[in-house]
């Protein structure tokens, strides 16, 4: 069985390339926010020239010692390429303790465009209730993706 391509949910990821917003992909446990996350992977390395991708899915056991949010956002910095469209792509990022400090310096970086994916806790989005800074330019968008059964997104 193929992959349901969600145009509407990937063509909002597309329309914001390129802004300063932390794109945050939200939903329950097993609706596709990942497979969302790798199509827009794959849409960027296809239409993008020049595009840096730094990609970490935190579920993977590989990737067990960026759950330590001074690992990820060193892993991350480290990977950075000057002169590229650096985009960084967290998957699970909840998964990793005190994960809004990384994004937080990552942002104020200025040299990353950030998407992540954010499993809902008890229909709260842990990444937007806990994150406090009082930098004016950061904005976080959040893309909820719903559960779907047979629609046309």
């Amino acid at each position: 069985m193929g992959m349901i391509i969600r145009k509407k949910y990937l063509g909002e990821l597309i329309g914001m390339i390129g802004t300063p917003d932390i794109k945050v992909i939200t939903g329950v446990r097993r609706c596709g926010k990942s497979v969302l996350l790798r199509q827009f992977a794959d849409w960027l390395e296809y239409n993008e020239t020049n595009v840096n991708l730094i990609s970490v899915n935190l579920q993977e056991l590989e990737n067990a010692e960026l759950l330590d949010y001074r690992k990820l956002h060193a892993y991350v910095c480290e990977r950075y390429q000057e002169g590229c469209h650096n985009v960084v792509m967290i998957d699970e990022i909840q998964l990793c303790e005190q994960f809004e400090l990384a994004v937080n310096s990552l942002h104020a970086k200025q040299k990353f465009d950030l998407s992540l994916t954010v499993k809902l806790e008890d229909d709260m989005v842990r990444f937007g209730s806990t994150v406090t800074n009082n930098e004016p330019h950061t904005i976080i968008r959040e893309l909820q993706y719903p559960l779907v059964a047979d629609l046309n997104l």
